[in-house]
């Protein structure tokens, strides 16, 4: 877990929600500078699966973020995402963790 304060107030924030906002700023990103064709590649399995699949049940903490990740999708000609292990994605999880 983790902490952020925010005028007075403390949130507190699992991996998982903060995977999913990461997510959100990216898409925001990708908006604002006009991209049409995106590919969001990552390790966060659980957001993935929820953004590709209607079926699996999402977790609360983190709906309200990937129903404006899924509304900002439908701003792009093409958008897909694509899961890699962290194994595979050692260069990006180690510049997450370094910030």
């Amino acid at each position: 877990m983790r902490t952020r304060r925010t005028g007075g107030l403390v949130r507190i924030h699992s991996p998982l929600q903060d995977e999913a906002e990461a997510f959100l700023w990216a898409f925001q990103l990708s908006n604002r500078e006009h991209w049409s064709h995106v590919i969001f590649k990552d390790d966060a399995k659980a957001c993935f699966d929820s953004l590709s699949s209607t079926k699996l049940t999402v977790d609360l903490s983190i709906h309200a973020t990937l129903s404006n990740i899924l509304s900002l999708a439908e701003c792009f000609v093409d958008c897909s995402f694509i899961w890699a292990r962290r194994i595979c994605n050692s260069v990006a999880h180690a510049a997450a963790k370094f910030a």
